[in-house]
Formats: structure tokens, C-alpha cells, sequence
């Protein structure tokens, strides 16, 4: 709890193909907009995993630009959703928040959504996902619990949409935590690491090894707790996901000083503090520095 201009060349490539009479006649016909937008969402999802977020929110517009062309409102929503979580990634909240209700607007022309395509239902269970993600970060656990259960309704059953289910379960979790019910919020993350482990998900294993490790540090289980931020770790570096890496190892550094073991746990936080200088994560990088400073590690 991720150019314009390539546009115009991209058109001027088309307008030489179609107008050249000499050009190669066996040449492959330029891609689809759909697979054009697809594309681009590609590289926007890349961009924010590695914490690029205003190259994401480049490509995911030139994605939902080229969806809005084709008038196709599954791709749009699904553009929208992803803006919104780049803006809340950089802490623009009006401007996540106008994405993902525009999100929720879209959708409505497949109303009723429970009984839409599977892939109408996960979009608009990630819309639900975000909303509540939203209201979480602004402290509004029980709007966020309302969301996340909406979504979850939508996929309970569907066991192909199982991968989205799991994302809901995990932040029912977080909205769990925070309400301090943390044996509820185990069973959450436990139930989603389940699905996600069934499945491969490395991204999301990381993030349910992650918050079991949160979990387990609170309970003083300081052994379960370096075991489940390994693990996150050892998932985040299988998919290069810096921001979880960065994380995984503040994590696992305040979990070794807990355990007492001080030379080992201000290593990895050394290296939580050069990622996230290394990403730029200002936020991130002050934290680090000052539980370094406050326990006189430095």
C-alpha cells in the first residue's frame, strides 16, 4: 500500500507509406493503434517500476490518447487508472484522484459491471483498488475498507482474475494493519500470497513477504521478520523492482538491529539510503537518514 513527437514521426512514417509509389511493396503495414497504445503502456509500467514517474505519466497519456482516438473505453480506463497511480506515486492527490474517478466514469458504460466481460470486471475492480487506495492514504480507513470490498466482491468467484483479487486481499490487509487487527491483516496477506505464489507473481509475492515482515516486527518476531524481508528482497531483485529493493532493505535493517545484530542491520541500511539517492526518493532517502542519525549509526 507504479512522446508527442514519437506521435508525429510515427505519422509521417504512414504518410510515406501510403504516398510513396516507390516504396518497398512488401513492406509490413504499420501496427494497430491498439498495439501502438498497448505499447506504450508498456513502457510507462517500466518507467514506473523503476520510480521514473514523469516518463510513466508521458507514456500512460500517449497510451490513453491513442485509446480515446479508437474510442476504446476499456483501454482509456485502464490508461486513467495507471495515471492516477503515477500521480499518487509523486504526490499529486487532486490529480490521482480526478484519474480515478474518470476512471469510474468510463466504466459506466458497462454497467452493470458484475455482469460485464472478465476484463471489464478487472478494470473496474482496479478502479475500486485505487479508490480505496486513495482513501487510505488520506486516512480514511473506513471508505478504503468499502472500496477494497467492493472490488473483492466483483472477483471472488472468478478464478481468472485471481491475480487482481490478490491485490485487493493484500490492501484489506494494509486497512487492517492500520486499524491494528493484525491478526486479521496476516490472514489477508497470507490468503494473497497464496494466490500470488500459485501463480508466479514475483512483483506481488515481494509485497506480501513485505508486509508479513511489517507484521512480524511489530510482534516482536524479529527471526520472521528478516526471513519474510529476505524473501521480498530476494523477489524484488529477480524483477529489478528498485523502489521495493530500496524498501525491502530498510526493512531488513531495522529488523537486524531489532534482532541485535548492529553491524549487519546498518549495512543494509546504508543500501536503502544509496538506492533511494540513487532514484531520487527524497522522502524515502530523509527517512533513512534520520533513523540512521536517531540510532546513533552514523
Amino acid at each position: 500500500m507504479r512522446t508527442h513527437a514519437g506521435l508525429i514521426l510515427l505519422a509521417g512514417v504512414l504518410l510515406v507509406w501510403t504516398a510513396c509509389s516507390s516504396a518497398p511493396k512488401d513492406q509490413p503495414p504499420p501496427r494497430s493503434t491498439a498495439l501502438e497504445a498497448a505499447k506504450f503502456a508498456e513502457y510507462g509500467n517500466t518507467f514506473f517500476n523503476e520510480a521514473r514517474y514523469a516518463e510513466a505519466a508521458e507514456m500512460y497519456s500517449l497510451a490513453m490518447n491513442s485509446y480515446i482516438r479508437i474510442d476504446d473505453q476499456l483501454g482509456t480506463a485502464v490508461c486513467y487508472n495507471a495515471l492516477g497511480k503515477t500521480f499518487l506515486a509523486q504526490g499529486e492527490s487532486e490529480k490521482a484522484k480526478r484519474m480515478f474517478e474518470s476512471a469510474a466514469d468510463t466504466l459506466t458504460i458497462f454497467s452493470p459491471v458484475a455482469s460485464a466481460a472478465p476484463e471489464v470486471r478487472q478494470a473496474a475492480a482496479e478502479t475500486y483498488n485505487n479508490l480505496g487506495e486513495f482513501a487510505y492514504n488520506a486516512g480514511q480507513l473506513n471508505e478504503a475498507l468499502q472500496w477494497f470490498e467492493e472490488g473483492i466482491a466483483l472477483l471472488e468467484d472468478e478464478k481468472e482474475l485471481a491475480d487482481a483479487l490478490a491485490i485487493l486481499l493484500h490492501n484489506r490487509g494494509s486497512v487492517y494493519r492500520a486499524q491494528k487487527d493484525l491478526d486479521a491483516a496476516r490472514r489477508q496477506f497470507e490468503r494473497a500470497l497464496e494466490i500470488n505464489t500459485e501463480r508466479n507473481n514475483r512483483i506481488e509475492i515481494a509485497s506480501n513477504h513485505y508486509m508479513l515482515a511489517v507484521i512480524a516486527l511489530q510482534t516482536q518476531n524479529t527471526g520472521g521478520a528478516v526471513r519474510h524481508a529476505q524473501t521480498a528482497l530476494q523477489y524484488d531483485k529477480l524483477t529489478e523492482n528498485s523502489v521495493g529493493i530500496g524498501h525491502d532493505l530498510f526493512l531488513l535493517g531495522r529488523a537486524e538491529l531489532a534482532a541485535g545484530n548492529r553491524e549487519v542491520g546498518t549495512e543494509y541500511l546504508r543500501r536503502a539510503r544509496s538506492i533511494f539517492a540513487a532514484l531520487e526518493l527524497d522522502r524515502d532517502y530523509e527517512k533513512v537518514v534520520e533513523y540512521l542519525q536517531r540510532n546513533n549509526l552514523e
